[in-house]
Formats: C-alpha cells, structure tokens, sequence
C-alpha cells in the first residue's frame, strides 16, 4: 500500500476515479478542472496528473487519450479517499419491510438478497448459505404421500432444508408418521450426525428407518464444501461498457457459475466487516478484469455464509460497501433468529 498523497493529489484522483466510474470513459485533465472546480489551474492538475500517472495510480490507455484508474489507484481510492454513504433509513425500512413479507426460510430470504443486491448495485451479486462445521438436526417432518410412501423433510439448526421420499415396508397413516417424527424429534433435535448414532433409544423399525434416512441426508451435507450460490444480475455485469464486446464474457460465466467463485470469495473474507478485491487482487486469473465487495453473515463460532458484489473495477464502490454490509448485518439477524428458534413461526 502507497504511503499517504498530498490532499491535492488525492482530490484530483479522486475526482478522476468518481468520473471514470459514472462514465466508462478516459478522464481529460481539462474535463476535471472544468467539473470539479478544484481553485487550482488547469496546467497544476496536469502537473498532478502527470505525478499520479509517474507513480502508478492512473493509466493512459492511448496517447492521446484521458486517464483511467490503476488499481494501486483504486486500492488507494477505496483505503483511503472513498466516502461511504450509509443506506438511508427509510431505504432500511423498506428493505426490511420486503424479507418480512415472504416465507420465513432463509432459502426464501438469501433469494430475495441476491435480487435486492443486484438491484441496489447494478452487478452481479452472490449469496452463500451459511455453513455450519457439522450439520445438527433441528427437526424433521413426515409427510404422507401414498399408503407406503413418506417425504421427509429435514431442517437443520442454520435453517437449510433437505427433502427425501422413503418408503416403508407396510401401510402407515399421517397421524403415525406425526407420532415418529414427535419421538424423534424429541430424542435427536440438536444433535448432529455422529450423535444421532450414539443416542441411546429403542427405536421401532419406522422409527430406525426414518432415523436411518436423516443420517445421510446430514452425512451428505457434511461432505459438501459449500452450497451452490444464489446468483443473480450476470446480465447487469455483461451489460457493462466493459463487457459487451469483450471476449472475456464466456470466462466470466464460467467462473460465476462454479463453486471456484465461492471458494474465492470465501478466502477473500477478512473479519466481520466489508472486503474488497480489486482487478489483480483476485488469485483467480478469469476475475481480474472485475472486483469483489463481500461479507461474511451469520453467528461467529456457529455458523457463517458470504454475501457479495461481482462488478467491474469501475463499480460504485460506495454504494456497493454500504448494500453488502446493511444486507449482511440483516440476513445475519435474520439467520440468527432462525438458529435460535426465536423468529415467529418458526417453532
């Protein structure tokens, strides 16, 4: 990291930077002096441009061309020049107002964050479901499908649900099947896979059977590195000036729409608070025409999920840092409350 620029210095980058991601376009030293009205002359901010260029924080694409940022002058821009204008509080309002309306599951709340984000930001925006180090059964549910056929539903303590059919050797009824899952839930709510198998309990053969089925839906869960993402706003992203005659689209995709961008993401995660990755940053070579604004949501220690932006290196920063961390904060309250049990309707 470059240590601190003159306040000049880092009036006219960012003043550059701020231009350059409005329009897409190269920043002239004359359109600064003439937009910014910095009280200085035009030959001074050239004389500042010309300095930043030497140093590595703008780059001029051609000759005769404007300045764009670098990312050292992005980096420096973010760390230490950007003003992050907090989400307004009746835009808060209104953001909660909308996960209170729909289903209280966090499949249903992490789908309308990825909506919500992408909206806000213009980009692409991911959502990762939390993950728990061992999935603990919070309850199950039994329902009738024919005579011998049941679905299970299984919900685990960070709110994820997994769904299987079964069948049983003889009929069973939906007052019997309430019976079990009453039992089961009783003996084995809270406890993760290895203790399902250590709980003393003598278990009818339906019982046993049912039992049997969520020990391996939870072993699979177990095994898996990370959920798929919600993803949405891919054409907000390569709709961008960027990217739209770019042949780097198809890569773009393909990294998007694989569990290497989760991975990515996840690694890039500092704390509890906002991380962003710029350009070269990115240790996957496919991203490094993009930057990433991303969050870790959930409860510390139990479980924890990542929420994010994907956009060009010109992306608003501000508004990106501002979404990411109110919708973070909220899908971690949300998540929360979910864990606990606390949240209505969810007993």
């Amino acid at each position: 990291m470059a240590g601190m620029l003159m306040p000049r210095k880092g009036v006219v980058l960012k003043a550059i930077i701020e231009q350059f991601i409005r329009t897409g376009t190269p920043v002239a030293s004359l359109d600064v002096t003439r937009l910014y009205h910095l009280g200085v002359s035009p030959a001074t901010v050239r004389n500042e441009v010309a300095w930043l260029k030497k140093e590595g924080f703008l780059l001029q694409p051609h000759t005769s061309a404007g300045s764009v940022p670098s990312d050292k002058g992005y980096r420096y821009y973010v760390n230490s020049l950007l003003d992050v204008e907090e989400i307004s509080a009746e835009e808060q309002r209104r953001l909660r107002h909308m996960f209170h309306q729909v289903e209280m599951e966090l499949e249903e709340w992490m789908g309308l964050a990825a909506c919500l984000l992408a909206q806000l930001v213009n980009n692409v925006a991911l959502v990762v479901p939390p993950r728990t180090a061992r999935a603990r059964l919070r309850r199950l549910h039994l329902v009738s499908v024919h005579s011998k056929v049941a679905l299970l539903v299984l919900v685990l303590q960070d709110g994820r649900l997994r769904r299987q059919l079964l069948t049983f050797e003889d009929e069973i009824t939906q007052d019997q099947l309430d019976t079990i899952c009453n039992r089961l839930n009783a003996i084995y709510g809270g406890l993760t896979r290895a203790r399902l198998k250590t709980e003393p309990a003598e278990l009818s053969p339906q019982e046993a059977r049912v039992l049997q089925v969520a020990a391996v839906l939870m072993a699979t869960e177990d095994e898996r590195e990370y959920e798929e993402p919600r993803l949405e706003g891919l054409r907000r992203l390569l709709g961008q000036p960027e990217f739209v005659h770019s042949d780097k689209a198809l890569d773009i995709m393909d990294v998007l729409e694989t569990r290497a961008l989760v991975r990515g993401m996840m690694a890039q995660v500092r704390g509890g608070d906002v991380s962003v990755v710029i350009g070269e940053e990115n240790p996957n070579e496919a991203l490094r025409d993009l930057s990433l604004v991303v969050s870790r949501y959930g409860v510390p220690g139990e479980f924890t999920g990542a929420i994010g932006v994907v956009g060009p290196r010109r992306m608003p920063y501000s508004r990106s840092i501002s979404s990411v961390r109110f919708l973070a904060a909220l899908l971690g309250e949300l998540a929360a409350e979910l864990y606990s049990g606390s949240y209505r309707g969810t007993q």
